[in-house]
């Protein structure tokens, strides 16, 4: 059984609960909601229901009983009949089986419900009697129009979701459509914050900037909804728990479905963006990258400054982990962040985690080598996907040397302040988490803070010297740079209108 196809069965489970958008517009009739509930419990009971039959078909499969898997495939179907996957999967099994007919008949159902991966039809093994078939060729030729079709409902169905009012872009040489719940001015600024990712990207893949090797890309869709239709689509994706965990879900970037959700304008939508980018570049490479380096890369534009309109990664509240983790002797060896699988690395101390591969990136980012490196894990991949190998050879040191050198270097990192008590400085604001466009003002130390900032009750801190500050985070990471005295600026939303105003930063008194 080729990697191809168990990619496809595995990322069945996260694809399921996103597959139809005016599923999601339901969930917003507050008129009924005793009905929308019961919705939801279907919905889940059919998602637990596929898994079964889906765990079951893979292993019918690998066992090479491809009529049973076939079988069980198309009951899967059944249960989730607008999710490509199990579709194409029948596909495979019935190419297997040589019922040709069959297998294009489940192929173009597939595609219909979303498959447009010509690239994985091109390497599959599973589908080489079907790709005999004179209806290939055809298929092929016509697939620049299947991709446009499927931008186009892909961009529809994402709409009708966000509801009449949301914004849209489109970022041609991204093949991007963009739709956004805040207003003109804020969605230009998730333009651009794109278009910096997109750039920092491509310095280290810069294959992924060449237009003619872009033929074969499908479209994506960026969503940027309003809170009230973030929590729905929360809870369809990850079940009714998410009401209890709201706060500490971002977004996710579906790959089956092209489609990015995210609730900020900042972290989140970069990490997300650059797991856009990243699957576009292991799609045509045919690869899969492991989870280590996937995150790793995503997590390294969370945090950066922008000089120009270049990013550049700076250390952050996870490289602090990092630096604890040193402090105490428990950094972890390179050799063993690459030995955590995926459900490790996802389930067992994930902070942590992320925290590693992120820190590690930034250090291949500074000694100037993450580009060289990441081409070279990339032709090693076969050899030796771990991207260790590649290491060495990038870095010309064994693997212990390469682990004293990192170690060192973990050791001269700044700590970042990461709350406003590290601060030394501040604004006399009192600040809330916004909505994803920026902290909000909910209070003033006293009246005089009022005054010299020049700044409201419920006014948004959009950015601090040209640094965005959509979440406090990035607010406490910005004054961290400052002094008692200094003016910074900063620009706010109110309601509707956007402005500028100079606020001179206090010393903070010490806590008791």
């Amino acid at each position: 059984m080729n990697t191809n196809f168990r990619s496809a069965i595995l990322s069945a489970a996260t694809g399921l609960a996103v597959l139809v958008p005016g599923g999601m517009a339901q969930s917003q009739d507050a008129s009924e909601p005793n009905a929308n509930v019961q919705r939801l419990v279907d919905s889940l009971e059919r998602r637990a229901q596929a898994n079964e039959i889906q765990t079951r078909a893979l292993a019918a499969y690998e066992a090479r009983d491809y009529a049973a898997a076939a079988d069980l495939f198309a009951e899967q179907a059944v249960l989730d009949p607008m999710n490509f996957v199990p579709h194409y999967n029948l596909a495979c099994a019935r190419s297997r089986l040589d019922d040709l007919d069959a297998a294009w008949m489940a192929l173009l159902r597939a595609i219909e419900t979303g498959f447009i991966d010509a690239r994985q039809l091109a390497r599959d093994e599973s589908l080489a009697r079907l790709r005999e078939d004179n209806r290939y060729a055809t298929l092929v030729e016509r697939w620049p129009r299947l991709i446009e079709a499927h931008r186009a409902s892909n961009a529809a169905n994402t709409a009708t979701w966000m509801g009449s009012r949301a914004q849209s872009r489109t970022l041609e040489a991204l093949r991007v459509e963009l739709l956004s719940s805040h207003d003109a001015t804020l969605t230009d600024d998730a333009v651009r914050e794109i278009e910096r990712v997109a750039a920092f990207i491509h310095s280290i893949i810069p294959e992924l900037a060449e237009p003619e090797s872009d033929t074969l890309d499908s479209w994506v869709v960026v969503a940027l909804p309003s809170e009230d239709r973030f929590l729905s689509w929360s809870v369809l994706t990850f079940g009714p728990s998410a009401r209890a965990t709201f706060s500490q879900i971002g977004g996710a970037y579906d790959h089956d479905q092209r489609r990015l959700v995210a609730k900020d304008l900042g972290a989140t939508l970069r990490h997300e963006f650059v797991h856009v980018l990243h699957w576009r570049d292991m799609n045509r490479r045919g690869i899969e990258s492991p989870i280590w380096i996937q995150e790793g890369l995503a997590s390294l534009v969370e945090d950066c400054d922008v000089v120009g309109q270049t990013l550049w990664p700076v250390p952050s509240w996870r490289t602090n982990i990092a630096k604890r983790l040193e402090r105490s002797g428990n950094l972890p060896s390179i050799e063993q962040l690459t030995a955590l699988s995926h459900e490790r690395f996802s389930a067992s101390r994930p902070l942590r985690q992320y925290a590693l591969a992120r820190t590690f990136f930034l250090y291949l980012h500074d000694r100037g080598k993450l580009g060289e490196w990441y081409t070279q894990v990339c032709s090693t991949h076969d050899a030796d996907p771990s991207g260790l190998t590649a290491l060495s050879q990038v870095l010309g040191k064994p693997l212990d040397e390469i682990h004293a050198d990192y170690r060192a270097w973990v050791r001269e990192l700044p700590m970042v302040p990461e709350s406003g008590d590290d601060l030394a400085v501040t604004m006399g604001l009192n600040l809330e988490p916004g909505k994803g466009d920026g902290p909000v003002v909910v209070g003033f130390k006293d009246a005089s803070a009022r005054r010299e900032t020049g700044l409201r009750l419920g006014d948004v801190i959009t950015s601090v010297n040209d640094q965005s500050t959509r979440d406090l985070q990035e607010l406490i990471r910005e004054l961290g740079k400052s002094q008692s005295g200094q003016i910074v600026t900063v620009t706010y939303r109110r309601g509707r209108l956007h402005g500028r105003t100079d606020v001179p930063l206090r010393q903070r008194e010490p806590q008791p």
